[in-house]
């Protein structure tokens, strides 16, 4: 049980510790139409991501707070955390650039 919520919690951004603190509680409790709606939106964003990079891709998952550059088989070899900003005030840009 300790381990799946450890997993929660870096799939949600969170200090994996493996405890119910309060951060995770909030989480656990976001409704079901919310999480719905980040998936409808991360599905969205993905229609739009090219189906062949003209060079290795360096992606960087907002929500995971991670980067991840790819090889040319699409492995990864670099794969690290990253800040992001919040709603409204600093918003992180999504873009892509060739």
């Amino acid at each position: 049980m300790v381990e799946a919520v450890k997993r929660f919690q870096r799939r949600h951004g969170l200090k994996d510790d493996g405890r119910l603190g309060a951060d995770t509680l909030k989480q656990l409790n976001v409704p079901l139409s919310d999480r719905v709606r980040q998936l409808q939106l991360a599905l969205e964003r993905w229609r739009w991501v090219p189906a062949e990079f003209f060079s290795p891709p360096i992606v960087v998952n907002i929500p995971d707070f991670r980067l991840r550059a790819l090889d040319e088989t699409n492995k990864v070899t670099v794969d690290m955390r990253v800040v992001v900003g919040k709603a409204m005030r600093t918003q992180t840009p999504v873009l892509s650039a060739i």
